[in-house]
């Protein structure tokens, strides 16, 4: 119940003001955040580029926080529909890229499109919230099982909160025993055989 009070709020405040809201306290903590703007641009640049950099040249940074529940609707349609990933990608690629807003509904619509997804069935299930009551029990589920963050990654027993290196994740497997699947790769006549994905299979 107070995930959906709170997604209720986010919604209801969506175009609010904070200064306006919050008096002069909210007033100067806005201005602090412009101020502070340019240098912390800079910085998430830098690290955007060290990340990612094949594709940072074509990366369009939004301006504002995008209000995300109707993506992960539409998530949920495609996922339905045997496409959650490729949804996924064209979403990434037409917020990161194409600087379009993930909480509007013909972005979403277009992204489905751009997979071949049918785009007046997907539209009818955002206009209609078919999938909302879904995205709130996982909201509700990630909630109780304490994930705040995004992502969360679960590696063994290991949980890792918000974006890190390769590296990082490399060397948490690696301390559990575990190593790369490419790692298992061995040429056997000719062929490459992974014998790692076969122990899983």
């Amino acid at each position: 119940e107070l995930v959906h009070q709170r997604l209720l709020a986010r919604v209801e405040l969506a175009g609010a003001d904070e200064g306006d809201m919050l008096g002069e306290q909210g007033r100067a903590r806005q201005r602090r955040r412009v101020e502070a703007r340019p240098a912390k641009a800079e910085r998430r640049n830098a690290w955007l580029k060290e990340m990612a950099p094949e594709h940072y040249a074509r990366m369009r940074i939004p301006e504002r926080r995008q209000y995300s529940f109707r993506a992960f609707e539409a998530l949920e349609y495609a996922y339905d529909h045997g496409a959650d990933f490729a949804y996924k990608t064209a979403v990434y690629e037409l917020m990161w890229e194409q600087d379009r807003d993930i909480g509007e509904v013909d972005t979403l619509v277009d992204a489905g499109k751009k997979i071949g997804l049918d785009a007046n069935d997907l539209r009818t299930a955002l206009n209609e919230h078919t999938y909302a009551q879904r995205v709130l029990e996982a909201i509700d589920q990630s909630y109780r099982i304490g994930i705040h963050n995004t992502p969360t990654i679960f590696l063994g027993r290991t949980r890792i909160n918000g974006w890190h290196y390769y590296e990082v994740l490399q060397s948490v497997m690696e301390k559990q025993g575990m190593k790369p699947v490419a790692a298992g790769a061995a040429l056997k006549d000719g062929m490459w055989v992974n014998e790692d994905v076969k122990a899983l299979m």
